[in-house]
């Protein structure tokens, strides 16, 4: 079992923050076009503040669009040079174990 640090996980998050940044294929037309079923199951934005677990629900929305994989091996891709475009339109997920985020 491989164990990271707190300075590991924050290196990593930092990479793939860049890469994400940097990353061609998002656009804001591509972010504008989520609609509320897209976004069904997520707390609401209004007065509460909650907290998100992103990495459960990217898996979800990974697995929503019959990807069989999980948020950290799409970090894993993109921090390895990919994109999220890449990424998406890979082929080969059904062989990933999904539940390591859950």
């Amino acid at each position: 079992m491989n164990v990271w640090n707190q300075e590991q996980k924050k290196v990593r998050l930092a990479q793939f923050l860049k890469r994400l940044s940097e990353d061609p294929t998002l656009s804001r037309r591509e972010a504008a076009s989520l609609n509320e079923a897209d976004l069904a199951g997520l707390p609401d934005s209004g007065r509460v503040k909650q907290r998100v677990d992103l990495a459960a629900v990217t898996t979800a929305l990974l697995h929503k669009r019959g990807i069989d994989a999980c948020f950290e091996d799409m970090m894993e891709f993109i921090i390895q040079g990919g994109t999220v475009g890449a990424f998406i339109d890979a082929e080969g997920w059904a062989a990933v174990d999904s539940k390591r985020v859950m």
